[in-house]
Parts: structure tokens; sequence; C-alpha cells
């Protein structure tokens, strides 16, 4: 009899390390298109920086890099992927990540003796043999984690690490254009929004809540604090904008936050008037203001019936000013920095939020898994310890019933 269980021990182990990545472009336009082609191409989208952190198991912030480099995706791989590697040292600390994994430092003499004297795994109950332990250094994979990289980064990395990595590149896509993961010797890639991630703007606004005092929003956000000046952290703790189709090459070395007209993109369009138009919640549901609306209530409408000029409104742009200001942002590069550090950040702390949560509730790490429906089906056979009988040979009509 073939019987499906839950046997996937090793996720119940975390993982030691991973990467959260994040990489900007910039939005050259495309002004002649191949008639023959279908697709009309609007842009061609060029990699100008990179930026990670790397995390430890415990949520520990280990090492941050943001640099703007035209290689971006080379040099990401060649000075930031082997630090999580476990292949032959960890250069993160000063011990062999296969000695780390395993140690034994704080155990009480009673403990040590029960360690050596193991012979079964404490979670799947099975021989400690090497040859069928499957949470060997060599075998674990590290993930590293972009926010919508099914969609838009992987194919930047995909593109050119075949140039730059001589392990072997193993992909699972959905089809040509979108890919669930990527697998690069002991590396894996893979999609936040793979687990149902929303928007950073709505996971900041999840993980801020109703918290405003400092002490709260460094509990709210704990990596983040570990990186970013306290009094920063009102402000950075929310979604910020960014001038994503700006192709003056100069841009870094302006002293001046752009223009609003200049966080303009096609892919959002143009949403504001110029005159500021106002609505409360009431009138932004089709409904009649009842009158005890405050002008803090009120918010720009993108329904009105003046001409479109901007992608953003006022408020955003009044925030990123004050970012700029409070941030003491010397440069637009500066600003640029900040912004995808920020992003990595509020990143960071969700998925290590979710980690968390997930491996209190189910006893798994969900990245050990590449979507969160693969996470899910574990959990559930875990959880309930249901054996299911699968189709095997001679029950053919089975197959033909289904």
């Amino acid at each position: 009899m073939h019987i499906m269980k839950f046997k996937n021990y090793g996720a119940m182990e975390n993982v030691p390390f991973y990467f959260v990545k994040d990489l900007e472009a910039d939005s050259d336009p495309v002004e002649k298109n191949d008639i023959k082609e279908k697709t009309i191409k609007l842009q061609k989208q060029k990699p100008n920086n990179y930026g990670y952190v790397l995390m430890q198991t415990d949520g520990k912030l280990v090492k941050e890099i943001a640099r703007r480099t035209p290689n971006s995706i080379a040099e990401s791989w060649e000075s930031g992927a082997h630090h999580g590697c476990v292949k032959i040292k960890c250069e993160v600390t000063e011990e062999n990540l296969s000695e780390a994994i395993y140690r034994t430092e704080g155990l009480s003499i009673g403990e040590e003796n029960t360690f050596k004297k193991a012979t079964k795994c404490c979670l799947c109950k099975m021989s400690l043999r090497a040859d069928i332990n499957d949470n060997r250094p060599d075998k674990i994979k590290i993930p590293l984690i972009y926010h919508g990289g099914k969609h838009y980064d992987f194919h930047h990395e995909i593109r050119e690490l075949g140039l730059v990595s001589e392990d072997k590149i193993e992909i699972i896509a959905d089809n040509m254009e979108n890919y669930k993961a990527i697998i690069i010797g002991q590396i894996k890639f893979i999609d936040s929004c793979q687990f149902q991630f929303p928007l950073l703007e709505k996971v900041a606004n999840n993980l801020r809540g109703q918290e405003r005092t400092l002490e709260q929003l460094a509990k709210c956000f704990p990596i983040m604090a570990q990186s970013i000046p306290q009094h920063l952290l009102p402000l950075l703790t929310q979604k910020s904008e960014y001038s994503y189709e700006l192709n003056d090459p100069d841009r870094f070395s302006r002293t001046e936050l752009p223009s609003r007209k200049e966080f303009n993109t096609v892919l959002s369009g143009l949403n504001y008037c110029e005159n500021g138009c106002k609505k409360c919640k009431h009138e932004i549901k089709g409904k009649k203001c009842n009158g005890k609306c405050k002008e803090d209530d009120l918010k720009e409408a993108d329904d009105c019936e003046h001409e479109k000029i901007y992608t953003i409104s006022q408020k955003q742009y009044d925030h990123a000013q004050n970012v700029w200001e409070k941030a003491e942002c010397k440069t637009f590069g500066d600003y640029h920095d900040l912004y995808l550090r920020t992003d990595i950040l509020i990143l960071a702390n969700s998925i290590q939020r979710f980690r968390m949560t997930m491996k209190e509730v189910s006893g798994l790490d969900p990245l050990n898994y590449i979507t969160l429906p693969s996470f899910a089906f574990d959990m559930a056979k875990k959880m309930t310890k249901v054996k299911l009988e699968l189709f095997h040979k001679g029950q053919e009509d089975m197959h033909e019933f289904v």
C-alpha cells in the first residue's frame, strides 16, 4: 500500500542564514519596436545598484550592503552570495558553519553526554547515520528572498548569473517568463509574493499597526532598529517614494529632492491634478458627507474632473521631502541608498515575523519551501498526522474516475 504522510523532517530545522535582497534599475525608453512583434516595449531596464541584508535565523542582522554599480548582479553574487555558503566556511562568523549548525556550546555535562550517545534524530526519530541524514551542511539551501522577484528581479539575476557563476543553475518555472525559484549551488532564490505577501506599503502598515512611540516601533521593526537610528523609525517604517524614471545621468549628485513631477511613472500612470482636490472618506465611497469630517480626514482625490499631471499625491511627496530632511540627505544618491535599505529592512522584518509565527504554530520553517501551498500542504500533513492512500498499480480505474 502506498501512503502519503509527513516526511519532510528537514523542514523542522531553521535555516541557519537567509538573505533579503533588492535592486533598482534605470528605465530607459525604447524608441523603436520591431513591427513583427505583438508586444510593444516601452522601457528597457538596466540594474544600477543592489542591496541586501544577511540574517541569522534568530533575527540578528549580520551584514548589510547597499551599493551603486552598473555591475550590480555580478558584484552582489561575488561579494554577497557566498557569505552564507555552507560549502567551505562561513565568512560571517569565526566558526565553521558545519560546526555552528551542530554546535553544543552551553550544554550541561548531562546534556553533553546525552548528545554524544544519541542514536536517533530528535525530530524524525530515525537513525543518525550520515548516509540518510538530509540535513548535512552540504545539502542545506540558503534562501535569498526578493519581493516580487518572480515577475521582475529574477529576470535580471538569471540574465547574468550564468556568466559569473560556475555552479549549475536550476529553475522552477511557471512558464518562460515567470520563475518560482532559482537554485544555484546552495543559494535558493525565492519570492516573498509566493507566500502571499502584499505590497510593501501594506506590509509596513501591517507591522506598524497603531504603534507610534519609538519603543513600540523598535519592537515592531527589530531588524530595522539594529540598522537605522531610532529617531528615524517613525518615518522609515513607512513606504517612501522613488523617481524610477528619472534618467538624468547626474541625478545621484543632485543636492535637492527631484520635483513631484519627476516621480511620475508610466506603469503607475497619472493620478492627481495640480489643484489638490480632496474628498472625505464618505465622498470617496460615493456617499454624502455628514459634515463631521475634519481637514485631517480628507484625502487627495484621484477621480476629480481636472487633468491629471502627477503620479504620487502631495502627501506622498511631502513624506519623501520629510525623509530627505530628517535623514539629512546631502544628495539624491543618499536618498536613493536610504530608500533601498528601507525597502529591504521592511521586508526582512515581515519575513522574520512570518517565520517565527509559523514556526510556533506548525514547527516548520517556511523558508525551507518555495511557495505557500507547498508549505501549507506539509503543515496540514504534519499537524493532522493524516495518512493518505495513493493510487498504485492495479487501481488504473481510479485514475480514470478522477
